[in-house]
């Protein structure tokens, strides 16, 4: 199997939560301590030795890719333009025809974090799952359900109370998602083969028969930039620290 790093930034999204900024520019080219959120996550993704970045795209998709065009990152950067949104499901199958056989690292395009993706993509590599998402303990109310072996086993909202199952177990941990995970291109063979759908019904379907498995990121800091709020708290730290 090839072992060369690829990987995919989900840009396709509205960014209705950053308006009025997004009323005129889309959320990954907001900008955190004077730098646009996607080119914080490309420099990382090179920064971790990755060669194939492909780019979802659909709200002021034109802008993503002048953006790029007017950069000379040192990847291959391939923009996947959809003409409605396929969610992060869709979105991977429908990029399916620009990665090779191997493994996908895929990043949600509002995060900004410190999480070792090289230390995540080389315990993916050896644990063999086709799936390995990273995790750590924050505030949320949704939460992928572990068993003792680090599997996926289940859902659940705290809000709503409901769960939801993939394996039985008496012993199990919540722990929240970190948007940032890598999939065997094996994954395909269990996925939609297009439409709209989003990953997270997917795996825990998958989880029924295969492994999933969480790996523990260590981190300083994580932010989803999801809102005005975490946007301004995402300037504020950067800005403090230098990054």
């Amino acid at each position: 199997m090839n072992n060369t790093k690829q990987a995919i930034i989900f840009a396709a999204g509205l960014g209705t939560r950053l308006k009025p900024l997004t009323d005129s520019i889309p959320k990954v080219l907001v900008e955190v301590d004077g730098v646009p959120m996607l080119e914080r996550i490309i420099l990382k993704l090179i920064s971790h030795s990755f060669k194939k970045i492909v780019i979802n795209t659909h709200y002021f998709a034109e802008q993503v890719e002048e953006f790029i065009n007017s950069k000379n990152f040192d990847a291959e950067i391939i923009i996947s333009y959809e003409k409605e949104i396929l969610e992060t499901g869709g979105g991977l199958v429908f990029a399916r025809k620009y990665f090779d056989e191997g493994n996908i690292l895929i990043y949600n395009g509002d995060i900004l974090t410190d999480i070792d993706i090289s230390e995540l993509w080389n315990e993916h590599i050896n644990n063999k799952s086709i799936a390995t998402l990273a995790s750590f303990p924050r505030k949320s109310s949704r939460e992928f359900l572990w068993n003792n072996e680090n599997e996926l086993c289940g859902w659940r909202n705290l809000d709503t109370g409901e769960y939801k199952w993939s394996k039985e177990t008496n012993n199990f941990k919540g722990q929240p998602f970190a948007a940032i995970h890598i999939v065997s291109t094996e994954i395909f063979n269990y996925l939609p083969t297009k439409g709209k759908f989003s990953l997270t019904p997917v795996y825990l379907e998958i989880a029924k028969n295969k492994i999933l498995k969480k790996w523990h990121a260590t981190n300083s800091y994580w932010f989803d930039i999801g809102s005005i709020n975490k946007l301004e708290g995402a300037n504020n730290f950067f800005s403090s620290n230098e990054i």
